[in-house]
């Protein structure tokens, strides 16, 4: 008897996780807060890459510093109507100390507030990465 309906149990709980995802969602796009300064310590697998991915707001601006043993790709990026687009892209370096801020892309709106910095392993054998970075207001 207890089983006698089981896809109500079901259909029930998926209802439940997609209202509780949604309202997290929503709640967590629309906040303006600053990120705290974030350190990343990651080993990028051979002819691979790392991402990480923020929100940034137009009124806020990233302050970033990496730095690997062997060269990487590097890359700022994200996606819009029309494609992916790379504000920050460069090669073949192994330390980079830059700012980033949204206001002079031409095709940043603002629903589109999602980046995402990006590092490619182009060698044979694991590099390890170490980076801060950090979101705040102007």
């Amino acid at each position: 008897m207890l089983f006698k309906f089981p896809w109500l149990i079901i259909s029930s709980c998926i209802v439940l996780f997609a209202i509780s995802g949604c309202a997290t969602q929503d709640v967590k796009g629309k906040t303006e807060k600053p990120i705290d300064k974030q350190k990343l310590e990651v080993t990028i697998d051979p002819l691979r890459s790392y991402e990480e991915c923020f929100t940034l707001f137009e009124t806020q601006h990233l302050d970033y510093s990496f730095e690997t043993p062997k060269p990487v790709n590097f890359n700022i990026h994200y996606h819009a109507e029309g494609g992916i687009f790379y504000p920050v892209s460069q090669n073949n370096i192994s330390v980079l100390k830059g700012t980033f801020s949204t206001q002079e892309e031409k095709h940043y709106s603002k629903e589109q507030e999602y980046f995402c910095m990006m590092w490619e392993n182009p060698h044979d054998e694991h590099v390890n990465l170490t980076c801060t970075y950090k979101v705040q207001s102007k």
